[in-house]
């Protein structure tokens, strides 16, 4: 407890100490300082500055007054009113148009009904020489009665529809019908296949030699369709030899006339 007391009582000595020691040129700041403010010329600036500040402060106010006031006024003036909006006109009442007249119903035409395979044969004899006149047109002649000929066998495709060929045969007069090698052909709508034979007669023969070409087609669904065509060479009644025009028939002598007695 002594030492508490001894080291207490050293510090307060310290303390009092430092405050002589700073307290003196302080005393004597405040003492020049308030010698300054109480001289005539330094009240009188004090006044003046005063004065200025305070005017100057009334000045704002004031100013902030006048333009409160002019804000007021003029948030307070009625909009001016524009012209008035003219009234648009009355429109005149529109005449109903009348509707136009019901179309008759048209009666819709039925459509034809595809063909799906047709096909066209035919057959035609010419001689084997650069004639090539119709093999009915042959003279018969005694000393040389055979004569080399050109049989054509043409199957057209005249359907709607590509065709295949599935059989073509020909036939002279009662003989074995022979196969006629086009077999197979595949034909577009309008298309021919033709397909020639060189064959030898006997044109002193007085009997019709007839020539039979059949062919048969199947379309790409499998729809059938034949069909077939015959030559007929016939050199047994030559041609009729056309009459010969008689000459004109002459006309009757007038008589001399008879003398008078």
């Amino acid at each position: 407890a002594d030492l508490h007391q001894a080291i207490n009582r050293s510090s307060i000595t310290a303390a009092q100490r430092i405050t002589m020691k700073i307290s003196k040129p302080a005393i004597v700041c405040a003492s020049v300082l308030s010698v300054l403010l109480a001289s005539p010329g330094v009240q009188a600036k004090r006044s003046f500055l005063f004065k200025e500040k305070l005017a100057t402060n009334n000045a704002m106010k004031e100013d902030e007054k006048y333009w409160n006031r002019l804000m007021q006024e003029s948030m307070s003036v009625p909009p001016t009113p524009g012209p008035p909006t003219p009234r648009p006109p009355t429109p005149e009442p529109e005449t109903p148009t009348p509707p136009p007249p019901t179309p008759e119903p048209e009666t819709p035409t039925p459509p034809a009904p595809p063909v799906e395979c047709e096909v066209d044969a035919q057959v035609s004899c010419v001689t084997d020489d650069d004639a090539a006149i119709d093999c009915n047109d042959i003279a018969p002649d005694s000393e040389n009665c055979m004569v080399d000929v050109v049989y054509s066998y043409v199957a057209e495709n005249i359907g709607t529809n590509d065709m295949t060929i599935t059989s073509a045969q020909s036939q002279f007069k009662e003989d074995t019908p022979l196969e006629v090698p086009i077999l197979g052909t595949t034909l577009a709508p309008g298309e021919t296949v033709v397909y020639l034979e060189q064959k030898t007669i006997d044109a002193c023969a007085n009997v019709p030699c007839p020539m039979t070409f059949e062919v048969e087609a199947e379309s790409e669904n499998g729809s059938p369709c034949m069909d077939d065509d015959v030559y007929v060479l016939d050199l047994s009644a030559p041609p009729t030899p056309e009459p010969e025009t008689p000459p004109p028939t002459p006309e009757p002598e007038t008589p001399p006339p008879t003398p008078e007695p």
